[in-house]
């Protein structure tokens, strides 16, 4: 079925959830289901990133450093994943910097595992062999 909400049928979309009512379609009611998703996860994309944005700034960032590194990275997290949530259109743009962030940031992560681990490892043979 074929939604007939104006913003629905200009975005081209059916309705997701539908609610269906003694065997019928409740198109009303699955409309604002949907609505509310739509906006709930706008509004979350919203509070997070108004978090990003505050704790970027830099009196924040150089007093309470720590605090700064530890809300960042899962507020810009939340941000996008809401965001593509909220408006799927969004993602077309969003998905490119995820992957350049991956393509940048997995190299390092596997570069500093490896370290720590050969670190570890190194400890374990001197203190065997001691």
């Amino acid at each position: 079925l074929v939604s007939q909400n104006p913003w629905h049928v200009f975005r081209g979309y059916q309705d997701p959830y539908p609610e269906f009512v003694d065997g019928a379609v409740d198109e009303q009611a699955a409309n604002q289901c949907w609505l509310a998703l739509v906006n709930f996860t706008g509004v979350v994309s919203c509070v997070a990133f108004a978090l990003l944005a505050l704790t970027s700034l830099e009196p924040f960032r150089s007093k309470f450093y720590t605090l700064f590194f530890i809300v960042h990275i899962p507020s810009a997290w939340i941000m996008l994943v809401m965001a593509i949530w909220h408006y799927p259109t969004c993602g077309l743009i969003l998905i490119p910097n995820i992957v350049y962030y991956f393509s940048f940031n997995v190299p390092v992560w596997v570069t500093q595992s490896v370290e720590r681990w050969k670190q570890n490892h190194q400890s374990e043979v001197n203190a065997s062999g001691s």
